[in-house]
């Protein structure tokens, strides 16, 4: 299928039905600042408006929403254009692509595309900057504001991603510029002008056209994906020895809070807070709780970059099923006992914290005996073991991944 000839005749038919549909309502407000018939006859009135003020108004309401009509469909052309390429290619989306669906399909396909067409984009001169305000004026567009307007305004999210709106007039997107962009009674409207949609349109057709003309990469790409790819032994072992690297500094980080241990917790006869039939107890300052609670933290750190290193591992292009089916259950068995989210704070909880029971300033503590705590980002407590037998399953996981040819670990654990 010719996929850009069937863009094109999508995008041609857009143009056309803005033209033709926004030109009643341009002859509407023609005629009423002209006086010409009907509107050559203003009846009479003393509240000072212009004649015809409502007529020209929702002329001018029905031109916008024709516009936000218009740039719907381009958006969903775009999208179209984005899955009928899939098909015409085959590929698929790596395992994070449902992650990255949840940035938009623009960026999904923008880097499904790169790998397919090997192009960091740095030589397109297409502005996915206006192709990504398409789908989000289109998202806009589709979801009522207030009752009493048909007008939508940029949100907040928008304007984070794209503080200078292309789909805006120029005059509300200064005014609101100049008050900062903080004023959010001043967010400027979603405006889709003749110009502006016909700017994006000529954006979405040259991406077809600049992906049309090096069509060859797909043959290319189907030739590579057939092929069996060397294995990385270089990227392998790197990974390999970046996990080694970093088990072995899990055993200082354990002796050091091992060491600390009685200069962390505070060991007294109040219950203080109790969740899941365990004490919260309450962090000691002072230079020797801080050593403590470090080394715990990172003992928990370096078991994390042991998970990634892993997980790298299992998505690596030419490793051997088996070694990627072991690294996977590896990354199983150490996400058991490992809660990456508690090393993200790395503050002493307090005595406020203990007394209110309030899990949202909880930093980071130590529950009975040598659970370091943290709350994650939905509030909830998370902790990880700072023990001898966390550690042993992370080494235990990480052995049964070495190649045989690769020299044991040394014994960390006993």
């Amino acid at each position: 299928m010719d996929v850009n000839f069937f863009l094109k005749e999508r995008t041609r038919f857009v143009r056309g039905f803005y033209d033709q549909g926004v030109a009643p309502f341009h002859d509407i407000q023609h005629r009423i600042e002209t006086k010409a018939p009907p509107f050559d006859n203003p009846p009479y009135s003393e509240d000072g408006e212009p004649a015809f003020l409502t007529q020209w108004l929702d002329a001018e309401t029905g031109a916008d929403l024709l516009g936000q009509t218009c740039v719907s469909l381009l958006s969903d052309t775009l999208k179209l254009y984005f899955n009928t390429l899939q098909s015409e290619i085959g590929f698929a989306f790596e395992q994070g692509g449902k992650a990255l669906m949840k940035r938009g399909f623009v960026a999904a396909y923008r880097e499904a595309l790169g790998e397919v067409f090997e192009t960091d984009w740095s030589d397109c001169p297409v502005r996915f900057a206006v192709i990504e305000q398409v789908v989000l004026a289109r998202n806009l567009s589709q979801h009522g504001g207030h009752l009493t307007s048909f007008h939508r305004s940029h949100d907040a999210r928008t304007l984070r991603q794209h503080p200078q709106p292309f789909f805006a007039s120029p005059e509300e997107a200064r005014t609101w510029q100049d008050s900062g962009g903080q004023n959010s009674f001043l967010t400027p409207s979603v405006k889709i002008t003749r110009d502006r949609l016909f700017e994006a349109i000529e954006e979405v057709e040259q991406l077809g056209d600049w992906l049309d003309a090096r069509l060859v990469k797909v043959h290319e790409w189907r030739r590579r994906t057939r092929e069996p790819e060397p294995v990385p032994e270089a990227e392998v072992f790197g990974l390999l020895a970046a996990g080694r690297a970093a088990l072995d500094l899990c055993r200082p980080a354990l002796d050091l809070f091992e060491a600390r241990r009685p200069d962390v917790i505070h060991q007294g006869d109040d219950r203080g807070f109790v969740i899941d039939g365990r004490r919260l107890e309450r962090s000691l300052g002072g230079p020797l709780a801080a050593q403590g609670l470090i080394g715990a933290q990172a003992f928990v750190a370096n078991l994390v970059v042991v998970e990634n290193c892993l997980v790298k591992l299992a998505s690596l292009r030419g490793v051997p099923p088996h070694i990627k089916t072991k690294a996977e259950q590896a990354v199983k068995a150490i996400k058991a006992v490992v809660d990456r989210q508690v090393r993200n704070t790395a503050e002493h909880i307090d005595d406020r914290v203990v007394r209110r029971a309030d899990q949202g300033l909880i930093a980071s503590s130590i529950f009975e005996p040598d659970l370091l705590c943290s709350t994650r980002v939905d509030g909830t407590v998370g902790a990880v073991s700072i023990s001898r037998q966390t550690l042993e399953v992370a080494v235990a996981a990480f052995e049964s991944v070495v190649w045989p040819s690769s020299p044991r670990l040394p014994d960390v654990g006993r």
